[in-house]
């Protein structure tokens, strides 16, 4: 985990993939093999890095879901950078789809709209993120990942589109001086104790507390933020608790591992924040009784997919006179989910999580 006082805009989401992908000691250290073999692997990286960039700058000129198109190239393009990494033999050399289609012809309005998984990039990188694997021919509805991309919150309930299925989270880890364990702190659990399968998963880790006292203390949060806090969780599994400074005795876990522990766990539900107030967002799979997780890095990538199909081969779905809601709606997808398809392809480069956390933010 990696903590950085300054907002998660391009250029510097840019800035750090460029040092793994412009220095070749550092580029060639995610790779595994012989001096010539990561060599090869790095360029290969470098290449895919630099398209993505050149894309995402050529959508900076594009409004709304027309840049789309050049956004899902942008993500394309990194997660093949991101899974040379893990799976080199299925990147290298090879001609490999985007891993979901979508069919024009049976589209009518996107609330009924659909992507189906097939072999090729999107299985792969879910299985890299998520540990998990996603049945080819599973079909992925639009409306549903919509509901798991938490910066479309007002969006979704102001069209009424969906549903938000997302709660932010915050998260703290205490200690009783024996033990240490995490705390989280969600604004929406409905969905997450509702769904099935998600609740079951979520419930073998963590369970449902009082508020703790003096909360906003135990979080860090300022008074001016996070008014309403609808639940709070512990995690079931405790740990030893580090000694205070003074008193010597045996090492206890660090906060920081307790914390990946968590994270762990309640993956693929837990995903990075969606905001700089937030420790985290808690999403619930898109069905009660199945098992398909599509955390919002997933979920932006498969509707980013759709959006360019749709640019491509459906543009009267985004007609703003005859379908004014839709159009808006996408466009703010386009708009505002652009940069968190960066921000988790350098989660996912880098294998490990990044906080941005602006000075003034409201967090103390």
């Amino acid at each position: 985990m990696y903590v950085m006082a300054q907002p998660a805009t391009p250029d510097l989401l840019w800035h750090l993939i460029g040092f793994r992908a412009e220095i070749v000691e550092q580029g060639r250290a995610l790779f595994s093999g012989s001096i010539g073999q990561r060599n090869s692997l790095w360029r290969e990286f470098r290449n895919y890095v630099r398209q993505a960039k050149e894309y995402e700058l050529a959508a900076r000129g594009v409004a709304g879901s027309s840049g789309s198109l050049l956004h899902y190239y942008v993500a394309l393009n990194l997660a093949k950078a991101e899974l040379l990494i893990s799976n080199p033999t299925a990147i290298v050399g090879q001609r490999i789809n985007h891993g979901l289609t979508f069919n024009p012809t049976a589209s009518s309005t996107m609330a009924g709209d659909f992507v189906t998984v097939q072999q090729g990039v999107f299985p792969l990188l879910y299985q890299k993120r998520t540990g998990r694997t996603v049945p080819i021919g599973t079909r992925l509805p639009i409306k549903r990942l919509f509901r798991n991309v938490p910066e479309l919150e007002t969006e979704l309930s102001d069209t009424g589109f969906a549903e938000p299925a997302t709660a932010r989270g915050i998260h703290a880890v205490v200690t009783d001086g024996t033990n240490a364990w995490s705390v989280l702190g969600l604004d929406r659990s409905k969905d997450i104790s509702d769904r099935g399968v998600s609740a079951d998963h979520f419930g073998r880790h963590v369970e449902a507390v009082a508020q703790p006292q003096n909360w906003r203390n135990v979080f860090a949060v300022s008074r001016r933020f996070w008014g309403h806090v609808e639940q709070f969780y512990e995690s079931r599994e405790q740990y030893p608790a580090p000694p205070a400074p003074a008193a010597g005795g045996a090492a206890g876990m660090d906060p920081w591992t307790v914390c990946r522990n968590t994270c762990s766990d309640l993956s693929p539900l837990i995903n990075e924040p969606s905001g700089e107030d937030d420790d985290c967002t808690i999403s619930p799979g898109l069905f009660k009784g199945r098992r398909v997780y599509v955390p919002p890095s997933l979920a932006r990538y498969a509707l980013m997919f759709y959006a360019s199909s749709l640019v491509r081969y459906k543009p009267s779905q985004l007609d703003r006179e005859s379908q004014a809601r839709q159009a808006w709606l996408m466009d703010s997808f386009a708009n505002q989910s652009s940069v968190a398809l960066i921000r988790s392809a350098l989660c996912g480069i880098e294998a490990k999580q990044y906080f941005f956390y602006a000075p003034g933010s409201f967090r103390l």
